[in-house]
């Protein structure tokens, strides 16, 4: 019995040593309304020195928790959150083991004051998140010219890049976009938040090598919706116009989130080139004109539906229809001066159309746990496009290739994100896909008054693709240390049938990449960050088809099914300060480059064709620098400059190219509903394979006036190009051949734009549910 006793008080002071040595502190933040206050800052001081001893940050349900502190002493709670009054709680007002409910005032604070220190942009070891809510750089932009403003993100004719890198993925509320268009429509008003990161890993796929962009709309309350309408009307000189049309809407109802966007586009563009060409031993000179003109027209219905199961996990679906056509054509006229006599040489006219349909099918299931602890996200993809392009031959009028392509592809994916505690991170995932395209080419002349088809010209060339893959992602923490490793192994299929000829190629890539990120000064921004990335190209499917495809009598082009993908070495140095400053340098090694290779034909010497073949090496450096800040309270800029020294090696050619690129964004706020964006760019291109030169000036200036409470926008861009050239030198046996081609497209021109903003329901909470279309406790609507 005395044994038993003194076993219990035994086990008893052991219990309460250890409870006096650990200390759990847990609670939700929330407004004098309830709301839960995302992003608080809860500091755990000890008395009397106030040290700080933990730190924590709520999360989007407004919930923190310390894990495991020691109890030897008397603490104070530290709540802070700008627009809030920063509360203290001390230990004896409060018992350790109870869950606490702690609750902030709001205080008069100018929202614009935030934006001009910067702090809606948060940054971390492998990403920027930026905060749109109430954030001046929204006004009278879309989605694309918005992401123009980002940290390290530039935008150029529709194309994206960050740190000077490709964007490989965007997606709005996790669905993956196939055409940036979507972008061009989308206000900028409508987005909550933006994830920028400049390398993806390996979470989506192996020949993924670039940045992505992860939009967030913003949250919804039950019976609340908010759209647009907005129209574009862009008059350049030489008859060159452009009109689009955009309705994006969402609308929740219950359970369910309701997305749907209606893009459509029509526009004829002219393009004017001179060419001038001169032989050193010759008194020859010529001098050209080259004239193309294309009409397209394009329409795309998107439409997203998702259904909340319960607070932990929803499930998805999307449906995007695109229709296409694309019409036109080349006119070229040269003369040639030899001593006092002109004369023509030179006379063709190419035409050729695309029509293009395609039709798109995803299913996306998404899980998190109460903790956080888990994230499990599922998706499936089914695309289907067709593809229809004639083109003519040389110049002619008689004889034309016409092409058929129709693609299947089906993707699965499946990611899981598992928290093993607050400074490890553990993600894995395992995706396939099934790809089936047919290209089917059918050659025909004119024979008379009749188009006979060319059965020695015309084929069918089928393929599959079929691949398999998965990923390990490791996320340690340490202090003001950041590691971040990941692998991949890939396995690719792939089946051509070509005229009952089959040929099947295996590709393994086992892919890795790892980085290491140190802050230096976190408050300041100060970050190094060394990363690794061994990444594969896309397999040229295309490239495969062996097929003649002739562009003229004497020369055709034929594919090669023995084609590997190129694998490419990167290694990347990237320093951030002040919150505004971003320095890049990149090495970058690719192996099993693809290049044209031209042979004759030994069964006629007067005809040759080139095929594609891995026969190059390519050894880059890279440079970039940008400067992202709110200078003022009236003044933002974003202002980045990326040159590239790039050499490509092959067996019998050395070309070494030069890129020097300058872009700047500014936003100007005269008034509260009036402001202007001007957007400058000048690019230098410098290529010795020959010797060729490339200069492009541009400057935009926009204009825009908000009206009726920022519901109806009205915006006037001014575009100019002021000079568009390439100059070519070939060194020759016969002496040096010099070409001028200037680009006399007049681009002086402007774009009038009308947008009307709306939002409807009344002002209801609901409760966070993690979905492709995220809701939060949030007020919205009238």
């Amino acid at each position: 019995m005395l044994r038993r006793t003194l076993l219990f008080l035994f086990f008893f002071v052991l219990c309460f040593c250890l409870w006096a040595q650990e200390l759990e502190v847990e609670g939700k933040v929330t407004d004098i309304k309830n709301r839960a206050v995302e992003y608080a800052t809860v500091s755990l001081l000890s008395l009397p020195d106030s040290s700080l001893i933990k730190g924590a940050v709520t999360d989007t349900a407004g919930g923190f928790k310390f894990e495991k502190t020691g109890k030897d002493r008397k603490y104070v709670v530290k709540v802070s959150h700008l627009g809030y009054k920063t509360l203290f709680l001390s230990s004896s007002s409060f018992d350790p083991a109870s869950f606490l409910q702690i609750k902030l005032e709001p205080v008069a604070v100018d929202i614009e004051e935030v934006v001009v220190k910067g702090r809606f942009i948060e940054q971390k070891f492998d990403r920027y998140i930026v905060r749109l809510k109430n954030n001046s750089l929204v006004k009278a932009k879309s989605a694309i010219e918005t992401l123009a403003f980002m940290p390290g993100v530039t935008e150029l004719n529709g194309s994206l890049k960050i740190n000077g890198n490709n964007v490989s993925e965007v997606y709005i509320n996790n669905r993956r976009l196939e055409s940036y268009d979507e972008l061009k429509n989308l206000p900028a008003a409508q987005i909550d938040r933006i994830e920028i990161l400049p390398e993806v890993r390996f979470r989506h796929d192996g020949t993924v090598k670039g940045g992505a962009i992860y939009i967030t709309l913003k949250k919804l309350a039950n019976g609340g919706g908010y759209g647009s309408i907005q129209t574009d009307l862009t008059i350049i000189k030489a008859h060159f116009n452009e009109e689009t049309l955009g309705i994006p809407f969402s609308y929740r109802h219950g359970k369910f989130n309701f997305y749907n966007n209606l893009y459509m586009f029509r526009y004829r563009a002219p393009y004017e080139t001179e060419v001038m060409s001169r032989n050193s031993l010759s008194s020859v000179f010529a001098n050209g004109t080259v004239s193309e003109r294309s009409k397209r027209k394009f329409i795309r219905n998107i439409l997203s539906v998702v259904w909340d199961i319960d607070n932990h996990q929803s499930l998805g679906m999307n449906v995007t229809l695109n229709k296409s056509h694309l019409n036109g054509y080349t006119r070229s006229v040269t003369h040639m001066m030899e001593g006092d006599s002109l004369h023509e040489i030179n006379l063709s006219n190419n035409r050729n159309y695309t029509d293009m349909f395609k039709s798109q099918v995803g299913l996306i299931h998404d899980y998190k746990s109460s903790d956080h602890a888990v994230d499990i996200h599922t998706v499936a993809d089914y695309l289907r496009q067709t593809e229809d392009r004639n083109e003519t031959i040389a110049g002619t009028a008689e004889e034309y290739n016409f092409f058929k392509d129709r693609i299947h592809l089906l993707r699965l994916k499946n990611d899981v994100t598992v928290s093993l505690n607050e400074k490890m991170d553990l993600s894995l995932g395992a995706d396939g896909y099934y790809n089936h395209v047919s290209n089917n080419n059918l050659y025909q002349n004119k024979e008379n008054t009749d188009w006979v088809a060319n059965p020695d010209r015309s084929n069918l060339f089928v393929y599959e693709g079929i691949g398999v893959g998965g990923y390990l992602d490791y996320v340690w923490q340490w202090k003001t240390w950041t590691l971040n490793g990941n692998v991949r192994v890939q396995n690719d299929w792939v089946n051509n049938d070509y005229l009952s000829e089959q040929v099947r190629k295996k590709y393994f890539n086992f892919l890795s990449s790892a980085k290491l990120s140190y802050a230096l000064n976190e408050e300041k921004g100060y970050r190094l960050t060394l990363s690794y990335l061994r990444s594969m190209d896309n397999i040229p499917y295309r490239m495969m088809n062996p097929a003649l495809v002739y562009r003229s009598e004497l020369l055709y082009e034929k594919g090669n099914p023995d084609l590997n993908p190129a694998v490419e070495d990167r290694v990347s140095l990237l320093f951030n300060m002040l919150h505004a400053w971003s320095f890049r340098y990149s090495y970058v090694v690719e192996n099993d480059n693809i290049y044209s290779v031209l042979f004759g034909n030994p069964d006629n010497p007067l005809i040759t064709y080139d095929i594609p073949m891995n026969v190059g090496t390519a050894y880059s450096h890279s440079f970039f620098v940008g400067f992202n800040k709110r200078l003022f309270k009236w003044y933002y800029i974003n202002c980045t400059l990326s040159a590239i020294q790039k050499r490509e090696v092959g067996p019998e050619f050395t070309n070494r190219t030069f890129r020097v690129l300058l872009l700047c964004q500014n936003n100007l706020e005269f008034t509260k509903t009036f402001g202007a964006n001007l957007f400058f760019m000048y690019e230098k291109r410098y290529r010795v394979v020959e010797t060729t030169y490339h200069s492009v000036y541009n400057v935009m200036l926009k204009f825009y006036k908000n009206l009726l409470d920022d519901k109806l926008s009205l915006g006037l861009q001014i575009h100019n190009i002021f000079d568009r050239n390439r100059i070519l030198t070939t060194h020759t046996n016969n002496g040096l051949y010099h070409v001028v081609e200037k680009n006399v497209t007049p681009y002086q021109g402007f774009t009038f734009s009308v947008t009307y903003n709306f939002n409807f329901g009344n002002k209801v909470k609901v409760k966070k549910a993690n979905t492709i279309q995220s809701v939060q406790e949030k007020e919205f609507g009238k």
